[in-house]
């Protein structure tokens, strides 16, 4: 991948969070909707029944819904099935007074991201408020994850798209294609600056929008036509975007336009390699706010890659369009000329071909050389050592101009031969061709000078030559070309014009030292053309001599290599690359060729077969030997190397293959066949999921506790506490009675106790996701989810640990709350690091040692409206982390909570 560039960002307003609330008794929803909207960040819609909810949802686009479970027609779980069916994602929160935990397991089941009971105090609403904030953000987090997934997708198949494309009209007509086939974007246009107008003409477009591209008129000036995204990405060359189209000052003379067609927000690519801009690729989203800082980075890499495309495209194209020039001129050439080029077998020429005024000029019929070895059929047997040596110099790329006797069918001939080189972007070449001048009734220097002339005119590389002081007396047309200087630029003013500054003077020093003691010179130089840009050349500088061993001149060959020394520049970073990127996956990597020899392995799959070598050490070691020596590992020896030959044979990507251990170990397989420059190749991961096969039987022991908390807690039960809850708070309002306040708090305390027995029933059965979770960000946002009165918080720690980020949460929340029911309202809670895990400490009255054990049995309380479940509920968490819990005694009186053998990932 290529750098990140600079990026240009018109956010305007934040995207809020729209919620739809669907519950059948119109006051409620009324009163929900005020109570959040106190947060200026949600916004609420309503809906009185499920039929209507889904009407809303199909008109609409909402971040949350939030829904009651006992109404008419369709209940809760009917309604979450039915969303689920068309939004397997969107968040859903189950608000309802019905509480049973058979109610609470449906919406777990059907797929509700979270379970909240009504209640009769206004905190309810502070913490559905939290709850909601909490799922959207992991919903927006796992889009934006899955989004970039489907973008580093769309990369590969496009640099797919570009490796096989021929033109550059396909490639941008394949990519605009195959962006908009994502869903991702909308529309996807590629346009090119015109160099006169400034305009930026389309040239290829995908999307549903017929009419926009002619409606539009973009320029990459300082116009006001040219300050949107696309004219900043052409006119600065970064990634340019506008996320809310509407809010954007820049887009005011399009907005009209531009939103008539659906789109709400716009990014612009620049297709540029090195300094050349290719186009720019501009994509519409149908939503304000995707564009990301990852996405726009992707977005980067990808504009790269699409850039380097074209340009090769583009030297590809010139190439061509050498070659055919170069075969036209070999086809109507009016001296002979014969191609030539080595077998791979032995290091012989044979020819090729040869063009009518060799045939007439040899007398040879062309269909009776062709195929034939060139010292065999035209180099005298007293020459063959001279040929000898033309073929060596040759095959390092040299061209030469000699003068020599060749056989014709009437006999030995003196020719001038010119042997020109091709194909060296390899660094050798495929073949010669050999220009003949027949110089047999010239005089001697007549025919060197035409000949020597006739061959430089038509060479391919740059030749040009100079005075003994230096200064150019003749270029051919390729060093114009090659250097942007013409004839009669260079003519007369000194070779050092070509000079970059990259070399010392020291350097020059040297190669003239060279060329002055009468000896050839060649080396590799950084040369500068006439604009500023820069080439690499091989150049050979050869002194020639008058008959008094005199210098005459300087000639020299100029070869340029700039794209090949490009090209193994980008491999060798890409080769890094790949091999930084394997050896750091958390997955065993192995890859295989066609004959079953290791290419590439990294230690991380050593390690998991407990292998003693290097993995430097098995480059080329015979796979299927391996396999045969780990198959005692297996379950299933045979099974195992049975399913290597048959994943081989049919060549279709399988994912998640599992394979049992001898040692009790369980490991994941995924096979994916490709192609590589020489041929199939085989890719296998492997992965260790071990314990993600005992967490899911952990799952169905677990589910079976569920069934004893069942018929604890009922829909019957918890609605006549709610209602009470309610009146009661009323009746506190309306009079002043102690009884009335004792009567309240015996309701909450039922509420709490029936939310507590859910919450460790949930927690004793539920199934955990991990990731990494900052520990101090955590326990910030559980300290918001209490009533934490004049308690104080101190955070110790900044450990980033392996865990379920909503069970986390309620671990500390709960600790938190025990503090302050069994400490005051002005305890000092504390959490700090362990060396393997945390700890939450109070500096309250803390925990006799005898109960130390005793304080996590259910119903175990030491205050009068306490339910006894709360640190049930933090042993049953840590139990389903596989963590150990115990009490001890805080550093200031307190207690003191202590969580070990906990994955710590990072300080």
């Amino acid at each position: 991948m290529h750098a990140t560039q600079e990026v240009t960002v018109v956010t305007g307003e934040l995207a809020q969070i729209d919620v739809l609330h669907v519950d059948d008794e119109p006051d409620l929803v009324a009163l929900v909707a005020d109570m959040l909207e106190r947060d200026s960040d949600i916004a609420v819609e309503t809906a009185t029944s499920a039929s209507e909810g889904l009407d809303r949802l199909s008109a609409g686009r909402f971040d949350c819904l939030v829904s009651d479970y006992a109404m008419p027609e369709m209940d809760g779980i009917e309604f979450l099935e039915t969303v689920r069916a068309a939004h397997p994602n969107l968040p859903f929160i189950l608000y309802t007074g019905k509480g049973s935990e058979e109610v609470a397991s449906e919406a777990i089941t059907a797929g509700a991201t979270d379970y909240l009971q009504k209640g009769g105090g206004t905190e309810q609403y502070d913490l559905l408020e939290n709850r909601i904030h909490n799922a959207v953000a992991q919903y927006r987090s796992g889009q934006r994850a899955a989004k970039l997934d489907r973008i580093r997708s769309l990369a590969s198949d496009i640099n797919q798209i570009l490796v096989r494309a021929d033109s550059r009209a396909e490639v941008e007509a394949r990519v605009c294609e195959r962006i908009v086939e994502t869903d991702l974007y909308a529309l996807a246009w590629i346009g090119t600056v015109d160099a006169e107008t400034s305009r930026l003409v389309p040239r290829e477009a995908a999307g549903e929008a017929e009419g926009y591209l002619e409606e539009i008129t973009v320029t990459a000036d300082d116009s006001p036509t040219g300050q949107g995204p696309a004219g900043t990405a052409a006119r600065d060359r970064h990634v340019a975007v506008s996320e809310n189209i509407a809010a954007d000052p820049a887009l005011d003379r399009w907005v009209q336009t531009v939103t008539a067609y659906g789109f709400e927000s716009i990014a612009a690519v620049p297709l540029e390699h090195g300094e050349t801009l290719g186009g720019v690729l501009t994509l519409y989203a149908d939503q304000p706010h995707p564009f990301d800082e990852d996405e726009r980075d992707l977005l980067a890499e990808l504009g790269a890659d699409i850039g380097h495309a074209l340009h090769s495209l583009s030297i590809d194209e010139q190439r061509r369009e050498e070659r055919d020039r170069r075969e036209a001129l070999f086809a109507n050439a009016p001296t002979p000329v014969a191609a030539s080029r080595p077998l791979r077998d032995d290091d012989q020429q044979y020819i090729t071909d040869v063009n009518e005024a060799f045939e007439a000029v040899f007398g040879f019929d062309r269909d009776a050389i062709v195929g034939e070895e060139v010292s065999d059929v035209l180099v005298p047997d007293a020459h063959h050592d001279e040929h000898v040596e033309f073929r060596e110099r040759t095959a390092k790329g040299e061209a030469i101009t000699e003068s020599v006797e060749r056989r014709t069918r009437d006999g030995i001939r003196e020719f001038i031969i010119h042997i020109i080189p091709f194909g060296l972007d390899d660094g050798s070449p495929d073949g010669n061709y050999v220009w003949y001048t027949d110089v047999t009734n010239w005089s001697e220097r007549e025919r060197e000078l035409r000949s020597f002339r006739q061959a430089v005119e038509h060479v391919g590389h740059a030749v040009y030559w100079t005075d003994p002081e230096g200064t150019i007396e003749y270029v051919n047309p390729a060093f114009e070309a090659q250097s942007g200087y013409t004839a009669e630029d260079a003519i007369g003013r000194e070779a050092s014009i070509l000079r970059s500054g990259e070399h010392d003077e020291a350097f020059y020093a040297t190669l003239w030292e060279t060329i002055l003691d009468g000896e050839t010179w060649d080396g590799q130089l950084l040369n500068e053309r006439r604009d500023g840009t820069r080439y690499v050349v091989e150049q050979t500088i050869t002194p020639v001599t008058n008959d008094e061993g005199e210098i005459e001149r300087f000639v020299a060959i100029n070869v340029d290599v700039t794209d090949r020394k490009e090209r193994e520049r980008e491999r060798d970073q890409a080769n890094t690359v790949l091999r930084t990127i394997v050896e750091n996956l958390p997955v065993g990597v192995l890859v295989e060729d066609a004959d079953r020899n290791v290419l590439l392995v990294n230690e991380r799959l050593l390690s998991l077969f407990g292998a003693p070598s290097s993995t430097d050490a098995l480059i080329g070691q015979d796979c299927t030997l391996a396999a045969e020596h780990f198959k005692a590992d297996f379950a299933d020896p045979e099974g195992f190397i049975d399913g290597i030959d048959e994943r081989i044979a049919a060549r279709d990507l399988v994912e998640n293959e599992r394979f049992e251990l001898v040692d009790g170990r369980v490991l994941e397989r995924d096979y994916v066949p490709y192609t590589l420059p020489d041929g199939e190749a085989n890719l296998w991961l492997y992965r260790d999921v071990t314990q993600r096969t005992r967490n899911e039987q952990r799952l169905k022991q677990q589910n079976d506790r569920l069934d004893q908390f069942a018929g604890v807690v009922s829909h019957d039960l918890r609605n006549p506490l709610n209602v009470a809850s309610s009146r009661l708070e009323l009746a506190i309002e309306q009079c002043d009675s102690v009884h009335l306040e004792y009567a309240a708090t015996a309701v909450e305390r039922s509420i709490s106790l029936i939310a507590d027995l859910r919450t460790l029933t949930v927690e004793g059965m539920a199934a955990i996701e991990t990731e990494p979770v900052g520990l101090a960000q955590a326990a910030a946002d559980s300290w918001q989810t209490v009533m934490t009165a004049e308690a104080t918080l101190s955070v110790e720690t900044d450990q980033t640990i392996d865990t379920d980020p909503g069970r986390l949460r309620q671990l500390l929340s709960n600790l938190f709350s025990n503090a302050i029911t069994h400490a005051g309202d002005d305890v000092a809670v504390t959490v700090g690091a362990l060396e393997n895990g945390f700890y939450v400490a109070d500096d309250g009255p803390g925990i006799p040692e005898e109960s130390h054990e005793s304080v996590f049995e259910p119903g175990h309380s030491t205050v009068e409206d306490g339910t006894g479940f709360g640190l049930a509920i933090v042993e049953a968490i840590a139990d389903t982390h596989d963590w150990r819990v115990r009490v001890t005694d805080g550093t200031d009186g307190g207690a003191r909570f202590e969580f070990t053998e906990v994955d710590v990932v990072g300080e």
